[in-house]
């Protein structure tokens, strides 16, 4: 038994829980369970996981998980409900929310005296795999968080000015950050890697068919889980070239790492949203950067990096051959490690 079964105090709530396996979120709330273990040992933490990892040990004292079943659409939505329910049914009074998903229900929270902290995320309503009903839902959860008095965490400045100006809401940036082991090895080898969810947002179709397209010679990894839409739309594109590898999700860090720090160049295709924990990391690991050209991007890289908008642009980089001239990525600053990360999200629960 943790030493937090009776003496919880935080919910953090609306991922798929611990151990992280899946994003960015479940990797940020692995991060502040692990650095507040020992930095701030009063903080017990409520964490909603989802049932599928029930059978999977975690070594954190200061969490107690709480497994409830999560599918998919309208599944997500009664996953955080019941989550919601629960941990205030077993007292807790301060939630962190990842994500403006259940900010329907924010304003009740406040209400009943709940402190409610939602790391907004990026827009999701501009997700290209949303249909129109969903996109209306997710506008209406953004308008509720912007008016809502609860206290917002922006991952972007651009996130964050965007709020302050349609809103006139107040936010609190904090950054996704990556092990600040992560460091360049000396060796390199001839392929490019993608590391993301196979979703039409993050331009995985322009990548592959740029790519396929192209006379370069190098190979490219895709890391990542499989959709419906990568099966429908790109599975066939890879099958045909036999430079183009679909190795899957992989979680285990340290190989991830290897993968990645090998590589001649990493592809980051992401067009929605804020900061991405795989850039950051990339910038970290400093081999260099070839990125879809978007204000969230250019906050991290700062020109740092080759950009491409669209598929022949991005083609006409591959076409340079294995000989690409690729600037080196920025180096960043302690706002993008995770150890400062997790003091800002501390410094948010002790004064909520």
């Amino acid at each position: 038994m943790s030493r937090c079964e009776h003496d919880l105090s935080v919910a953090l709530l609306c991922t798929r829980g611990l151990p992280a396996s899946y994003g960015a979120f479940e990797q940020t709330v692995e991060k502040i369970v692990e650095y507040s273990k020992s930095s701030n040992p009063e903080i017990c933490f409520l964490v909603a996981t989802d049932k599928s990892l029930q059978m999977k040990e975690i070594e954190h004292t200061n969490v107690k998980r709480l497994f409830l079943k999560r599918s998919n659409g309208i599944g997500v939505i009664i996953y955080g409900l019941k989550s919601i329910i629960l941990a205030y049914l077993m007292g807790v009074r301060t939630m962190v929310f990842f994500g403006y998903a259940l900010a329907p229900i924010f304003p009740l929270l406040k209400m009943i005296g709940t402190n409610v902290i939602c790391n907004t995320d990026g827009f999701e309503w501009r997700r290209a795999k949303w249909g129109r009903v969903a996109r209306f839902y997710f506008k209406c959860c953004e308008f509720i968080c912007g008016r809502s008095n609860i206290q917002l965490v922006s991952d972007a400045r651009t996130i964050q000015r965007y709020y302050s100006i349609k809103y006139r809401a107040k936010s609190t940036l904090i950054r996704y950050g990556a092990d600040t082991y992560l460091r360049e090895t000396s060796d390199t080898e001839r392929y490019f890697v993608v590391v993301m969810r196979m979703e039409p947002e993050n331009n995985i179709l322009t990548i592959v068919k740029a790519f396929s397209a192209s006379n370069q010679t190098a190979k490219l990894y895709l890391i990542g889980p499989s959709t419906k839409y990568f099966e429908d739309e790109i599975l066939e594109i890879i099958k045909g070239d036999p430079r183009i590898h679909f190795l899957g999700p992989i979680y285990d860090r340290q190989r991830l790492f290897q993968i990645r720090s090998k590589a001649m160049a990493y592809i980051h295709g992401h067009s929605v949203g804020g900061t991405n924990p795989t850039l950051v990391e990339a910038c970290f690991i400093g081999k260099p950067v070839i990125s879809y050209f978007s204000s969230f991007n250019n906050e991290v890289l700062k020109g740092e990096c080759r950009y491409f908008s669209d598929l022949d642009t991005l083609k006409s980089i591959f076409d340079e051959g294995i000989d690409l001239k690729l600037p080196t990525p920025p180096r960043l600053g302690e706002e993008y490690e995770w150890r400062k990360i997790v003091d800002n999200y501390v410094g948010l629960l002790q004064n909520v």
